[in-house]
Protein backbone atom coordinates (compact mmCIF):
# COMPACT_ATOMS: atom_id res chain seq x y z
CA UNK A 1 0.00 0.00 0.00
CA UNK A 2 1.28 3.16 -1.24
CA UNK A 3 0.74 6.32 1.21
CA UNK A 4 -0.20 9.51 -0.33
CA UNK A 5 2.57 12.03 0.67
CA UNK A 6 1.03 15.29 -0.68
CA UNK A 7 -2.54 16.19 -0.45
CA UNK A 8 -3.71 18.73 -2.82
CA UNK A 9 -6.08 21.43 -1.27
CA UNK A 10 -8.04 24.08 -3.30
CA UNK A 11 -5.17 27.07 -2.38
CA UNK A 12 -2.25 24.88 -1.08
CA UNK A 13 -0.61 21.46 -0.75
CA UNK A 14 -0.97 19.50 2.17
CA UNK A 15 2.32 17.69 3.11
CA UNK A 16 1.55 14.34 4.75
CA UNK A 17 5.14 12.76 4.82
CA UNK A 18 5.89 13.50 8.73
CA UNK A 19 2.52 11.98 9.44
CA UNK A 20 2.81 8.88 7.47
CA UNK A 21 5.91 8.35 9.27
CA UNK A 22 4.56 8.72 12.58
CA UNK A 23 1.77 6.56 12.11
CA UNK A 24 4.03 4.00 10.56
CA UNK A 25 6.56 4.27 13.86
CA UNK A 26 3.54 3.90 15.75
CA UNK A 27 2.04 1.13 13.82
CA UNK A 28 5.71 -0.94 14.16
CA UNK A 29 5.62 0.33 17.89
CA UNK A 30 2.32 -1.13 18.70
CA UNK A 31 2.55 -4.39 16.80
CA UNK A 32 5.91 -4.95 18.40
CA UNK A 33 4.36 -4.71 21.83
CA UNK A 34 1.50 -6.86 20.92
CA UNK A 35 4.30 -9.17 19.31
CA UNK A 36 6.22 -8.92 22.76
CA UNK A 37 3.44 -10.29 25.23
CA UNK A 38 2.80 -13.06 22.58
CA UNK A 39 5.95 -14.15 23.72
CA UNK A 40 6.13 -13.77 26.68
CA UNK A 41 2.71 -15.10 27.34
CA UNK A 42 3.68 -18.53 25.30
CA UNK A 43 6.67 -19.01 27.29
CA UNK A 44 4.72 -18.87 30.31
CA UNK A 45 2.43 -21.87 28.88
CA UNK A 46 5.24 -23.55 27.94
CA UNK A 47 7.07 -23.66 31.40
CA UNK A 48 3.50 -24.18 32.67
CA UNK A 49 3.21 -27.02 30.88
CA UNK A 50 6.71 -28.22 31.46
CA UNK A 51 6.56 -27.86 35.16
CA UNK A 52 3.87 -30.66 35.42
CA UNK A 53 5.43 -33.20 33.42
CA UNK A 54 8.29 -32.32 35.78
CA UNK A 55 6.21 -32.98 38.66
CA UNK A 56 4.68 -36.14 37.23
CA UNK A 57 7.56 -37.59 36.24
CA UNK A 58 9.21 -36.84 39.94
CA UNK A 59 5.96 -38.25 41.03
CA UNK A 60 6.55 -41.36 39.46
CA UNK A 61 10.10 -41.81 40.37
CA UNK A 62 9.95 -41.67 43.68
CA UNK A 63 10.82 -45.47 44.98
CA UNK A 64 7.65 -45.98 47.65
CA UNK A 65 8.23 -46.52 51.00
CA UNK A 66 5.49 -48.66 52.50
CA UNK A 67 2.47 -50.39 50.91
CA UNK A 68 0.38 -47.55 51.00
CA UNK A 69 2.33 -45.42 49.02
CA UNK A 70 2.98 -48.26 46.66
CA UNK A 71 -0.95 -48.24 46.15
CA UNK A 72 -1.02 -44.71 46.28
CA UNK A 73 1.94 -44.65 43.47
CA UNK A 74 -0.23 -47.03 41.32
CA UNK A 75 -3.84 -45.58 41.82
CA UNK A 76 -1.84 -41.98 40.66
CA UNK A 77 -0.43 -43.54 37.06
CA UNK A 78 -3.31 -45.60 36.67
CA UNK A 79 -5.12 -42.02 36.98
CA UNK A 80 -2.40 -40.63 34.99
CA UNK A 81 -2.71 -42.54 31.91
CA UNK A 82 -6.61 -41.91 31.74
CA UNK A 83 -6.89 -38.06 32.44
CA UNK A 84 -3.73 -35.89 33.24
CA UNK A 85 -2.19 -36.93 30.14
CA UNK A 86 -4.64 -36.18 28.19
CA UNK A 87 -5.37 -33.14 29.97
CA UNK A 88 -1.69 -32.28 29.15
CA UNK A 89 -2.07 -33.06 25.35
CA UNK A 90 -5.00 -30.69 25.36
CA UNK A 91 -3.27 -27.64 26.81
CA UNK A 92 -0.58 -28.51 23.76
CA UNK A 93 -2.92 -27.24 21.54
CA UNK A 94 -3.50 -23.40 22.08
CA UNK A 95 0.70 -23.88 22.61
CA UNK A 96 0.92 -25.12 19.03
CA UNK A 97 -1.29 -22.57 17.83
CA UNK A 98 0.18 -19.67 19.35
CA UNK A 99 3.84 -21.07 18.12
CA UNK A 100 2.98 -21.47 14.81
CA UNK A 101 1.67 -17.47 15.02
CA UNK A 102 4.82 -16.56 16.30
CA UNK A 103 6.91 -18.31 13.92
CA UNK A 104 5.13 -16.49 11.25
CA UNK A 105 5.54 -13.22 12.56
CA UNK A 106 8.23 -13.31 15.38
CA UNK A 107 11.55 -13.73 15.58
CA UNK A 108 12.12 -16.07 18.70
CA UNK A 109 14.94 -15.96 21.06
CA UNK A 110 16.91 -19.47 20.90
CA UNK A 111 15.66 -20.21 24.85
CA UNK A 112 12.10 -19.90 23.50
CA UNK A 113 13.28 -22.37 20.39
CA UNK A 114 14.79 -24.52 22.90
CA UNK A 115 11.39 -24.01 25.66
CA UNK A 116 9.36 -24.97 22.41
CA UNK A 117 11.05 -28.24 21.57
CA UNK A 118 11.21 -29.42 25.00
CA UNK A 119 7.25 -28.66 25.62
CA UNK A 120 6.66 -30.39 22.43
CA UNK A 121 8.70 -33.84 22.80
CA UNK A 122 7.37 -34.38 26.66
CA UNK A 123 4.21 -36.39 25.44
CA UNK A 124 7.15 -39.12 23.60
CA UNK A 125 9.85 -38.30 26.25
CA UNK A 126 7.49 -39.38 29.32
CA UNK A 127 6.36 -42.79 28.02
CA UNK A 128 9.24 -45.17 28.57
CA UNK A 129 9.58 -43.28 32.16
CA UNK A 130 6.08 -43.96 32.92
CA UNK A 131 6.81 -47.97 31.51
CA UNK A 132 9.40 -47.97 33.38
CA UNK A 133 8.14 -46.66 36.59
CA UNK A 134 5.01 -49.27 36.12
CA UNK A 135 7.63 -52.28 35.66
CA UNK A 136 9.20 -51.05 38.28
CA UNK A 137 5.85 -50.57 40.77
CA UNK A 138 4.70 -54.66 39.49
CA UNK A 139 8.34 -56.18 40.57
CA UNK A 140 7.85 -53.77 44.17
CA UNK A 141 4.13 -55.23 44.73
CA UNK A 142 5.20 -58.83 44.04
CA UNK A 143 7.95 -58.68 46.79
CA UNK A 144 4.76 -57.61 49.90
CA UNK A 145 2.41 -60.51 47.60
CA UNK A 146 4.78 -63.26 48.11
CA UNK A 147 5.64 -62.28 51.81
CA UNK A 148 1.79 -62.80 52.30
CA UNK A 149 2.11 -66.25 50.75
Amino acid sequence: MKLIVIVPMHAFELNCSKMNKFLCDRSNMLSNMILRDIVFRSRTVNKNICEQYDSIVTRITTIPDSTEDLVALMKFLEKLELKELQDLKNQLIPAAENLMFLLDYATLPEEDIKLNDTTFSWPDRILPIISYSEMRLRKKKKVPTATLR
